[in-house]
């Protein structure tokens, strides 16, 4: 079994961005590059909390010959549950504008075209209704 959450490409191994500092999500790296005010798109919604994986035996299993990403995908939950904290944490502060799905119909694994064509329905009708505020976070003037 080859894990997908690695990439190995031209001799070099490349993992997927969610094993990050942040469990997927760039806040920290842009908070280091100097950005204090944030648009954050998330696919969520804002209950949402990532829980622990179930089987940490197998994950460090498939993933023996590299051990730090097993450990990575093992401890993601608890970094990027922290960093939603973090995110909802700069909101209350007006540091960022988060949009956050109201009701997410689909996960990951859905291949139904038109439970995807409903749900990008709902996502187009809410940032409609929620642009006004993001310009206005921001500045600009609505077109």
């Amino acid at each position: 079994m080859k894990p997908t959450a690695l990439l190995d490409l031209d001799g070099h191994v490349y993992v997927d961005g969610a094993m990050g500092e942040d469990g997927g999500i760039a806040l920290s790296q842009a908070q280091r590059e100097g950005f204090e005010k944030f648009v954050i798109v998330l696919t969520q919604e804002r209950s949402y909390r990532k829980v622990p994986q179930r089987f940490p035996s197998v994950y460090r299993q498939v993933f023996r010959r590299y051990p730090a990403l097993g450990e990575a995908l093992l401890t993601r939950w608890a970094r990027y549950n922290e960093t939603r904290e973090r995110i909802f944490a700069l909101e209350e502060e007006g540091k960022a504008h988060v949009f956050a799905p109201e009701r997410m119909p689909v996960d990951n694994g859905t291949r139904d075209l038109r439970r995807l064509a409903a749900a990008h329905r709902m996502g187009l009708s809410q940032s409609r209704r929620e642009l006004p505020a993001m310009c206005e976070f921001l500045g600009v003037k609505q077109a």
